[in-house]
């Protein structure tokens, strides 16, 4: 915002709108960095919050993760968690850039030039939907991962004494990661319409 006359100038529907914007860019931003910088450090820094919503994984450290890899007497295993760990890294540097990338939109581009970043994150939101749709529901938008692992499909009973994959836990939380990315996609489309209505010249925010 150039100045408060400016501000003030503009009118408040447009002033609400900045200020909306800007929440929602900056939680993004702050979820993006402060989960980035600790998988660019080291690849399995998420392990705890894993361990959250995994039962067989709770407990586990990072030290434990590298400690189990590298113990494993599968040497396919072995490469495969060495790789996995270092595609982590590099999604911590995906993470991190795309924080700063909402900040700077959020300093830089004005409110009516923000619709193009606003549908952008909500397409980010919904697209992590198709990875929940297939791991939490069993939809046909991805290969299920549970299921290719032991599980049985989304709609079936699990057997008793069968594949860890197959309790609730990891679908009952990929399902309120889907509401939760919903959500945020759909206030990202509605800020980006807004945006595409604000009249320039406008004051100056």
């Amino acid at each position: 915002m150039s100045s408060a006359l400016a501000a003030i100038e503009v009118g408040g529907d447009v002033i609400a709108l900045y200020w909306v914007s800007n929440v929602f860019l900056w939680i993004g931003a702050i979820v993006f960095i402060a989960g980035g910088m600790g998988i660019l450090w080291d690849g399995t820094a998420n392990i705890a919050q894993i361990g959250a919503i995994d039962p067989v994984l709770k407990g586990v450290t990072k030290a434990n993760c590298y400690e189990l890899f590298s113990n494993c007497q599968d040497e396919k295993i072995k490469h495969m968690g060495f790789w996995m760990i270092l595609q982590m890294r590099s999604w911590g540097a995906f993470q991190c850039t795309c924080g700063a990338a909402v900040i700077v939109v959020s300093i830089l581009v004005p409110i009516h030039a923000r619709a193009a970043a606003h549908f952008v994150y909500a397409a980010l939101d919904f697209m992590e939907n198709l990875i929940e749709l297939s791991t939490g529901f069993g939809l046909p938008t991805g290969v299920d991962p549970i299921a290719k692992f032991g599980g049985v499909s989304a709609s079936a009973t699990a057997p008793e004494g069968g594949s860890s994959f197959a309790s609730g836990p990891i679908r009952k939380a990929m399902k309120g990661s889907y509401a939760q990315h919903l959500f945020f996609g759909v206030v990202h489309t509605v800020i980006a319409i807004f945006c595409l209505t604000v009249k320039v010249p406008y004051g100056g925010i």
